[in-house]
């Protein structure tokens, strides 16, 4: 990329992040407040991912008005400046936001305190370094570059898998030790396992394709079968 459009392509950055973003939110929190309503930007899938699915359905089910909006921050160009835009707006009079990845959108202006902002993330524990974990290696953002735009210190709540993984996430974030926003409370994900009716199909599958594993299992874990048969 040549220097010209770099600087350009930094200053309309500068611009939208310090300037635009903060009056459009200022504006758009004018608008009577919509506790019902629950928005979740999915930053990269142009899909509804499994971070988000079992929230989503069980959001729908207590009344709640949930509506999806597609940031695609992994697009090239400028686009993601306008669709931020667009998302700033829609953010303004919500009772929630959830995200499920880093944006750095949600560090361009304080949410009014009436606004849950829920990061959900998109994997199943910490098994990578990511964020301010890796500023001091070659592959990761310098330091000035992630507090000019940061990205994390507007969360309500972090949820993360287990307690062990809460000092990770805090280290990644930029978080003081004393920040209580990452709890240990699940991961809608591994919801799917603790299903009954998937349980069950899974073992059903398994059998069918792999006859021999049936009687595999002991009784008290397959208490449909006769042991030994």
């Amino acid at each position: 990329m040549s220097g010209l459009k770099q600087a350009v392509r930094n200053t309309a950055k500068i611009i939208m992040f310090k300037g635009v973003y903060p009056l459009c939110y200022k504006v758009s929190s004018l608008r009577p407040l919509r506790k019902n309503k629950v928005i979740f930007a999915e930053i990269r899938s142009g899909t509804l991912t499994d971070s988000f699915r079992y929230i989503y359905e069980e959001i729908k089910t207590r009344g709640l008005d949930p509506q999806v909006y597609y940031v695609h921050n992994n697009k090239g160009g400028m686009g993601y400046l306008l669709r931020y835009l667009k998302l700033t707006w829609l953010m303004g009079n919500v009772g929630c936001v959830l995200l499920n990845d880093t944006c750095n959108l949600f560090g361009a202006f304080k949410f009014r305190k009436d606004t849950k902002v829920i990061q959900t993330w998109h994997s199943c524990g910490a098994f990578k370094k990511w964020g301010e974990s890796i500023t001091d290696l070659s592959f990761g953002e310098s330091l000035e570059e992630l507090r000019k735009f940061p990205a994390h210190t507007s969360y309500t709540l972090c949820t993360v898998s287990s307690k062990e993984c809460i000092w990770a996430f805090k280290e990644a974030f930029g978080f003081d030790l004393d920040n209580n926003s990452v709890q240990a409370i699940g991961v809608s994900r591994t919801d799917f396992f603790f299903k009954e009716e998937n349980r069950v199909k899974a073992f059903e599958n398994l059998y069918k394709n792999c006859p021999n594993a049936q009687y595999k299992k002991s009784p008290a874990l397959c208490p449909d079968l006769s042991w030994g048969r």
